[in-house]
């Protein structure tokens, strides 16, 4: 950041220093007027429990899954309206869906359950609620049953199949001692059909002992359930650093838009500013001065000595750049670019040099009311009416080598006519033959396009701009309007308005 952007910064920096200020005095209201709240927690196990006698990494990644599954579930509309219905709460979804949270513990099957309430007692409740509904909606409740009678199944089968052994050892004993063969290969036929049994009664118990110790990957269960609850302590450190971090990226933009706003006008400490163009010199106009034009007179001392040394300029650029003729054009409608015609000519007339002021500006007399010039004759009439072989110049006995001509009001369609035709070309030329420094104070050509005209009519052209008042792209079209036509802008003078 260079040193003019840094005075920009430091001018604002009041208003830059109330947005932090004033957004954490709001955090901190906002902390300290928020309700105590308390907060009960409920955990729950989802998939397979560290209890099961063989928990593999599927059925493990298939619990943790589920577990995003189950803690989805308590924001959806029909879980919350069966918690306020079981409980009958006087609370809609959304009041209810603010109060809950659930939280996954990563890299475990635990899924913690949240409840923070103004009410302690409800917190408990919704708390427990959910995780119980959660429950109802997992597996079924049939499922411990139907293991159970698994069990009672796989029991059974072991005990026949101990008979089932004792039979075969009794039957291989009789077959050893009995000499008939007839009977020898009936009690052959007894000891292969029980050993066929017993082979599918260990077939169906292998069965039964793999589905009893398959993980129960969607087993849900609660682990602990709320029973008191812990007070949640406000956290205005939070609050504060969250709300005067907020502050500052409000003045941060704030600031950065303020920067580029005061970039887009022209600055007396960097007037160039790729404009090209360059500077005649600044005055300081004080602000009654500025809507009210005086001559160099009745000016502030500093404001004369300014003017004084732009006079001499003036004469420089005439006697080395033979610049005998000058628009005087401002930017904006305002009198300041005639208050400064009309002082560059007094000060020139008053080192003996012969002047001519002539203002073309149909919208305001000014000039005649600067020097308060009570005849009638003004260009307005002369343009109206032919134009005469010697116009009669209005003399003023402060300064006896100046000549003015004051412009006279006309409507803003007649002044364009009038500024465009020939008889403002010989009205010129007559100007230019009392063999003096001609100043025409002009309109701005945001006022009138006659202006335009004048421009390469005249030696070179004047910009009066205002400080921190007239935008850089204002003065950018202007200069590029003026050159289109082949006018000759030569310099600008910044005027500064203040108090002096």
């Amino acid at each position: 950041m260079d040193l003019q952007n840094l005075k920009l910064v430091i001018r604002w920096l009041w208003l830059l220093a109330i947005f932090p200020v004033i957004s954490g005095a709001a955090g901190f209201f906002y902390a300290q007027n928020q309700p105590v709240l308390y907060e009960a927690t409920t955990t729950m196990m989802i998939g397979p429990g560290v209890d099961s006698p063989n928990p593999d990494l599927d059925a493990l990644r298939t619990g943790a899954q589920l577990m995003q599954t189950y803690a989805e579930l308590p924001s959806t509309d029909s879980f919350l309206q069966a918690i306020i219905t079981n409980l009958s709460l006087d609370l809609d979804k959304g009041d209810l869906s603010d109060l809950i949270d659930i939280r996954p513990i990563v890299d475990t099957q635990i899924l913690k359950i949240v409840v923070q309430d103004e009410d302690p007692d409800r917190a408990i409740a919704i708390a427990n609620e959910v995780a119980a509904e959660l429950v109802r909606r997992g597996p079924s409740e049939d499922s411990a049953f139907v293991i159970e009678r698994i069990r009672e199944q796989a029991r059974s089968i072991e005990e026949d199949i101990l008979s089932t052994v004792d039979r075969i050892e009794l039957l291989t004993d009789q077959l050893s001692i009995e000499p008939d063969l007839e009977k020898q290969n009936l009690i052959i036929q007894q000891i292969a059909d029980e050993e066929q049994r017993l082979s599918n009664a260990n077939t169906t118990l292998a069965n039964l002992y793999e589905i009893l110790y398959q993980p129960l990957t969607n087993r849900v269960s609660i682990n602990d359930l709320a029973e008191d609850t812990n007070k949640v302590q406000a956290q205005l450190l939070l609050t504060l650093m969250i709300s005067i971090s907020a502050g500052i990226i409000i003045s941060v933009l704030i600031g950065i838009a303020l920067l580029f706003y005061e970039l887009s006008f022209i600055n007396v400490n960097n007037p160039t500013q790729d404009l090209g163009i360059s500077v005649w010199g600044t005055l300081n106009v004080s602000r009654a001065d500025a809507r009210h034009p005086k001559i160099v007179g009745e000016t502030q001392p500093n404001t004369a000595q300014q003017y004084q040394r732009l006079g001499v300029q003036t004469l420089y650029f005439r006697d080395f750049k033979e610049l005998t003729s000058l628009l005087v054009m401002g930017i904006d409608q305002t009198p300041i670019a005639s208050s400064v015609a009309a002082n560059l000519a007094t000060v020139i007339s008053q080192t003996d040099n012969t002047v001519v002021l002539l203002d073309v500006d149909l919208h305001q007399n000014t000039i005649g009311e600067i020097f308060a010039l009570q005849q009638n004759t003004s260009l307005a009439d002369i343009l109206r009416n032919n134009v005469p072989e010697y116009i009669d110049f209005h003399t003023v006995d402060e300064y006896p080598c100046l000549n003015i001509l004051p412009s006279g009001v006309a409507s803003p369609e007649k002044a364009f006519t009038l500024i465009s035709s020939p008889k403002m070309t010989r009205s010129l030329e007559e100007a230019k033959n009392l063999d003096g420094i001609l100043l025409i104070n002009a309109p701005p050509l945001s006022v009138q396009q006659g202006s335009l005209a004048l421009g390469p009519r005249v030696d070179g052209v004047v910009l009066v701009v205002e400080n921190r008042r007239s935008r850089i792209s204002e003065i950018k079209h202007t200069v590029e309007s003026l050159s289109t036509v082949g006018a000759q802008v030569v310099g600008i003078i910044i005027t500064k308005r203040g108090r002096f």
